[in-house]
C-alpha cells in the first residue's frame, strides 16, 4: 500500500517540482545567511532593514526561518490549488532560490576590509 501512495504522490510532475522547490530553497537560504553571518562577523553591515544592521545570529536565524515556512506555506498552497492559473505562484520560489544563490555568492566576494564599499543588491544588474 505504501508504494502505491509514494507513486501517486511523486509521479505527479507538480510533486515533484515542489519537493525539488522546497529542497532547494533552503539550500540558497543557509548559504545567504552562512554568508551574511560571515561578512557581519569581520565588521561588515545587513542593507536589509527588516534584520537590522548589525542582526544578532538568533534574530537573522529566526527571521530566515520565518519567512522560509511563510513561502513554503504559500507555495504549498498556490502548487496544491485545482486552479492552474494560482499555480504560477512556482515562479515565486524560483524567483526567492535564485535571490539567495546570487547574494550567497555575492556575499562571498565581498572584503569586509576593503576601503571601498561594497554591496549586495537584491536585484540583479542595478
Amino acid at each position: 500500500m505504501e508504494s502505491a501512495i509514494y507513486w501517486t504522490t511523486y509521479a505527479n510532475p507538480s510533486a515533484r517540482f515542489f519537493v525539488a522547490g522546497v529542497s532547494l530553497l533552503p539550500s540558497a537560504k543557509t548559504a545567504d545567511a552562512i554568508t551574511t553571518r560571515r561578512n557581519l562577523d569581520q565588521g561588515g553591515w545587513e542593507n536589509n532593514p527588516v534584520f537590522g544592521r548589525h542582526p544578532s545570529p538568533a534574530k537573522q536565524a529566526g527571521i530566515n526561518l520565518a519567512v522560509f515556512v511563510a513561502q513554503a506555506g504559500a507555495f504549498y498552497l498556490t502548487e496544491h490549488s485545482r486552479h492552474s492559473w494560482i499555480r504560477t505562484g512556482r515562479a515565486l520560489l524560483a524567483t526567492a532560490t535564485e535571490e539567495h544563490a546570487r547574494l550567497a555568492a555575492c556575499n562571498a566576494g565581498i572584503n569586509t576590509r576593503s576601503p571601498v564599499v561594497q554591496s549586495c543588491n537584491p536585484f540583479p544588474g542595478f
